[in-house]
């Protein structure tokens, strides 16, 4: 992709290189940019790459680069934060790397915290504390602060696939001799990061978390403004497709990186297990929700070729792909439109297929025993009418239960209430006269 550089930097060798896409952000844009500004490390280069921008926000940043001489200013065509990325790099002259949305903020120690810690302990990759903020207040990452990516210290991703739960680029410092040579997958804009980032915490070896907050990321509040990272929701299949298209990336680097056969099973069932569950579910329960019938169909099929992709022992590790698949789609089959139901059926064979015993029982053992067997028996014969029947049978015990809870229970609190007006009526005021 073409890019220009409309204001070069004027720092020779800085200790580090903060790379900006920019793209429509000029409500946020100055305090992403103040941030920078503030840090307490100096020789830090700002590249600032316009993707595009029509709101004002490349003109912004023209008069910023006018103003400070360690500011660079480059503009492309609309490609995406990815490509912005890339063109950065390649512009990118110092040491370490940094990349910051042009809609976040860093704390004024951040940089100089992830340097110092980068310096000391020579790794390729440092990493900190992210928290998220609004106009009313700041809150851990959930992910990050349950699965313990927070916790300092040296790490390495087969060591640590808790860091699998932090595949932003943004909230880290990498030795450029890493990245130099990793670029962002240009054929995708969402999860687009993630072969990045795992190729760099792989090529780094050693990662060093630093106890300190050093990333605050913008939770936009404007359903009109939504940030790349929350197009998840307002755009399930877009999401799902390149979700899908970045697993395939990362899967490959996985098997390209990890030379022992034990820790690349492990960490390909940790990858997996992480990416299905905080970035494929919400967006195929959109998908199955709210999707059309071709948009169902082309989901359902994406998933047959993901699954026919696996082996035995991937697919009978994950568990929450599995009751996905089964149960979880099951309980919301009557979403599902007409014309997708045999494409449904096609993937949940496959599944049942694949399944072992042992993976079988842990369903079985699940809330929806009976809908898992349902989908058993769907597969077998070929045909959905298990699942109808399994349906049509849940909806009728709760008619029966409802019915029962409407007359027998109402009619016995009149009995109740008749026998209480009879003890007072007959027992109780007559001996309190």
């Amino acid at each position: 992709m073409l890019y220009e550089i409309i204001r070069e930097s004027k720092l020779a060798e800085p200790k580090v290189s903060a790379i900006v896409p920019v793209y429509n952000v000029i409500n946020y844009i100055d305090e992403t940019i103040e941030s920078l500004l503030n840090q307490t490390l100096k020789d830090i280069e700002i590249i600032l790459v316009d993707d595009g921008s029509s709101d004002g926000s490349f003109e912004k940043i023209m008069d910023y680069g006018d103003r400070f001489d360690n500011i660079c200013v480059a503009k492309e065509p609309n490609a995406g934060p990815g490509m912005a990325r890339n063109n950065g790099l390649s512009i990118a002259k110092g040491k370490y790397i940094s990349f910051v949305d042009s809609d976040d903020i860093l704390p004024e120690r951040a940089l100089e915290i992830m340097y110092e810690a980068a310096e000391k302990e020579q790794v390729g990759v440092v990493t900190g504390i992210s928290v998220s903020f609004n106009s009313n207040r700041s809150w851990f990452i959930g992910g990050h602060y349950n699965k313990g990516v927070f916790k300092s210290g040296r790490k390495t991703l087969i060591q640590n696939p808790e860091m699998l739960y932090t595949l932003g680029p943004c909230n880290k410092l990498y030795l450029r001799e890493v990245v130099q040579d990793i670029r962002f997958p240009d054929s995708i804009k969402v999860a687009e990061d993630h072969p990045f980032v795992i190729e760099a915490y792989l090529k780094a070896k050693s990662i060093y978390t630093v106890d300190e907050i050093i990333y605050n990321y913008r939770a936009r509040e404007d359903e009109g403004d939504i940030s790349l990272s929350q197009i998840v929701t307002s755009n399930p299949y877009v999401s799902f497709k390149d979700i899908i298209a970045s697993i395939k990336l990362s899967d490959a680097l996985l098997k390209e990186y990890v030379t022992n056969p034990v820790a690349l099973q492990k960490i390909r069932v940790d990858y997996h297990d992480r990416i299905i569950a905080t970035d494929i579910w919400p967006a195929y329960k959109g998908i199955l929700l709210n999707g059309d019938a071709e948009t169902q169909i082309k989901m359902f099929d994406a998933f047959r070729a993901l699954i026919d992709s696996m082996d035995f022992h991937l697919f009978n590790n994950l568990g929450v792909f599995q009751r996905l698949l089964t149960f979880e789609t099951i309980n919301r089959y009557t979403f599902i439109k007409e014309k997708a139901r045999p494409s449904y059926l096609r993937a949940l064979r496959l599944a049942y297929e694949k399944l072992d015993p042992g993976s079988l029982n842990k369903l079985l053992s699940s809330d929806y025993p009976k809908e898992v067997r349902a989908g058993e028996k769907a597969a077998k014969r070929n045909s959905v009418k298990p699942i109808y029947n399994r349906l049509v049978a849940r909806k009728l015990k709760s008619t029966i239960s409802t019915g029962f809870e409407k007359v027998v229970v109402k009619n016995w609190k009149k009995l109740v209430g008749l026998s209480r007006n009879f003890y007072a009526r007959r027992i109780a005021f007559p001996f309190y006269k």
